[in-house]
């Protein structure tokens, strides 16, 4: 049984709560949002060919055309009026009770949002009194471009009595009123979640006559995931976490290097209702199916896709990583929260917005799924790597001279932030449920689109990278090992040390109830160097692009020890010198004498360099078992 909980609203800026009153409700012209028509299956044919060329590959008609053509959409009402006929004269959807009951009573928009597998209820108006001898009433929801009662979209509910189950949709009449009937409304756990129309239709049966009517109801009625009934694939158990991962709208997002970092505040505002009505318009210009709308992982890899605009497909965010921004574009750093962002996609009739980076694609995913309802939070990874060739190896390369080769290299950058969100797999064998990792920063393309995820973490810890979708480079981004490549002076390379410990560190994400950070590192991988963790990324090697190397197969561990301390420990302020100083450690039974070249770089926080700063070489002798 679902029971309501006290309403409390965590502010991550004062880290105080408060009670607060409901929001104002805002009508579609008091926004000034007028959501574009879309074409259902646009982009599909556009790619199968000219109109002309598609006869013979599927029917030609248009969205208001299917609909004209489907009776269960148009009104019914005799012109004469009949004295036996039950007429609706209005329906009262007890949008303030409905609400509260189903944790939406903060959505701005003005319609009825509820969630789904849970009942609701409503009043119909009639011009007489109902009579459950000759009346019948059917309620009927439809959603979608081109509703279909085949596919799921169109669900006739007749309402009876008696019948009542929590399992399946159904319509029960509580009581009946003067010229009114009271009725309670289930939708199962696994409804098609979006905007619905609804109608309701009255037929009355006397001894000659029989009376249809279908009434079109004014108001639309949006059903969103439910965390709090079991029976819903993204069911959280505890009351804080769907508090902090559905309810909450501000967070904090955790950003720097690995040796120091703090958080970002971001407000996620997803009851805003903006955020509602540019959720459900990506999924129609996405055109994923209204079947697919009830599945929290085609959502979820959808808002992946859409949240950049690199594929061209109407995404919101453009990416841009660079030392400037042209004049009337807002850098990444100057965006505080996702609204913002939705508004000007909004005003600036569906162009990309300009610019973001890494924790601006993730809080607007976060934004855009609790919206939803999908339990959703923001991680930060430090030493984040950026496989290119699905090897699962971190890739750098040097010449004969040992001077870094930059233009071969893998990334590895400072911080990148994608976001997680919570839902059963049932797509995947059991022990996938939980924690799926999905990112919207445009990276690599996923089936030929610029997405990532969902991937269940607790694959990705086990090395399951066959699992879906693009384990292999979630895995790759937090326990990739960095492979080390000499570049010989004909062209070709040779493996010549791994390191283990270097990719994926203080994995973070907020706390539940408070600002603080929690270290999540231990879900995405064991302790680096033990047993388990080499098991894993030994197992993940076996489906590496590059197996054949046998890298894990030859011996190249290093028997000199190196390490920097110094300013790099430290913070430098600009135009300061830094002091850095190499430490090495002779851990051989033999002298070695090393040729060390060091140099420093300039570079963006996704580890791409721009400019060469300084490079010494030196040779030192050192005697067995010694340190200098």
């Amino acid at each position: 049984m679902v029971r309501r909980s006290a309403r409390v609203r965590t502010r991550a800026l004062s880290g105080s709560d408060t009670n607060e009153s409901p929001k104002r409700r805002r009508t579609s012209e008091a926004t000034g949002h007028e959501l574009p028509v879309l074409t259902s299956r646009a982009h599909r044919n556009s790619q199968l060919g000219h109109e002309d060329d598609l006869e013979g590959r599927h029917v030609c008609m248009k969205d208001d055309e299917f609909c004209a053509q489907n009776l269960l959409l148009q009104p019914l009402e005799k012109l004469d009026k009949q004295a036996n006929q039950l007429s609706v004269i209005s329906v009262d959807l007890h949008k303030e009770e409905n609400r509260s009951n189903h944790w939406t009573s903060e959505y701005e928009i003005e319609h009825l949002v509820i969630r789904r597998g849970q009942a609701f209820e409503m009043t119909i108006s009639f011009d007489r009194n109902f009579d459950p001898e000759i009346d019948t009433i059917t309620l009927q929801l439809v959603t979608g471009k081109r509703p279909q009662e085949s596919k799921g979209s169109v669900r006739r509910l007749v309402v009876h009595k008696e019948l009542y189950h929590i399992d399946r949709w159904c319509a029960q009449l509580k009581d009946i009123g003067d010229k009114t009937a009271n009725i309670r409304i289930m939708t199962r756990a696994d409804a098609i979640v979006g905007q619905y129309g609804m109608w309701v239709e009255t037929l009355t049966k006397t001894d000659d006559t029989v009376f249809h009517v279908r009434h079109k109801c004014d108001e639309a009625v949006y059903l969103l995931f439910n965390p709090w009934v079991p029976e819903d694939d993204v069911y959280m158990e505890l009351e804080e976490e769907r508090e902090e991962y559905v309810l909450n709208e501000t967070g904090a997002i955790w950003v720097g290097n690995w040796r120091r970092f703090g958080p970002v505040h971001w407000n996620f505002g997803q009851f805003e209702d903006i955020a509602l009505d540019v959720a459900l318009y990506l999924l129609d210009k996405a055109e994923l199916a209204p079947t697919a709308r009830s599945n929290p992982v085609q959502i979820v890899r959808t808002l992946a896709a859409m949240v950049n605009s690199n594929d061209e497909d109407g995404g919101i965010l453009e990416g841009r990583w660079t030392r400037s921004y042209p004049h009337g574009s807002t850098p990444p750093t100057a965006w505080t929260g996702s609204a913002e962002i939705l508004e000007k996609f909004v005003e600036n009739d569906y162009q990309p917005v300009k610019y973001g980076q890494c924790w601006v694609f993730a809080g607007l995913c976060t934004t855009l799924a609790r919206v939803l309802g999908i339990p959703t939070r923001v991680i930060t990874n430090f030493e984040s790597a950026h496989d290119t060739d699905a090897s699962m190896t971190i890739d750098f390369h040097y010449n004969e001279d040992d001077e870094p080769v930059d233009y071969l290299n893998d990334s590895v950058w400072n911080f990148h932030v994608w976001n997680e969100s919570a839902f059963r797999r049932p797509d995947l064998p059991s022990g996938n449920d939980g924690w799926q990792a999905f990112d919207a920063t445009p990276q690599e393309v996923s089936e030929g689109v610029m997405r990532c995820g969902p991937a269940p973490v607790n694959s990705i810890k086990k090395g399951d990278v066959y699992m879906l979708y693009d384990l292999p480079f979630v895995f790759a981004e937090v326990n990739g090992d960095r492979v080390y490549w000499v570049v010989q002076k004909d062209g070709t390379m040779k493996a010549d040390g791994v390191s283990k410990h270097c990719i994926g560190k203080h994995i973070s994400t907020k706390a539940v109830g408070s600002d603080e950070r929690v270290d999540i590192t231990d879900t995405y991988k064991f302790p680096e160097g033990s047993e388990d963790e080499r098991k894993c990324v030994l197992k993940a090697n076996k489906f590496s692009s590059r197996k054949d190397h046998n890298i894990y197969d030859k011996k190249m561990e290093a028997d000199v020890s190196m390490k920097l301390t110094g300013s790099s420990n430290m913070d430098i302020l600009v135009g300061e010198d830094a002091t850095v100083t190499l430490e090495m450690a002779n851990i051989s039974t033999e002298t070695r004498t090393l040729n060390v070249v060091m140099c420093s770089k300039m570079a963006f926080y996704t580890g791409i360099t721009f400019q060469d700063i300084k490079t010494e070489k030196f040779a030192v002798t050192m005697e067995p078992k010694s340190g200098q």
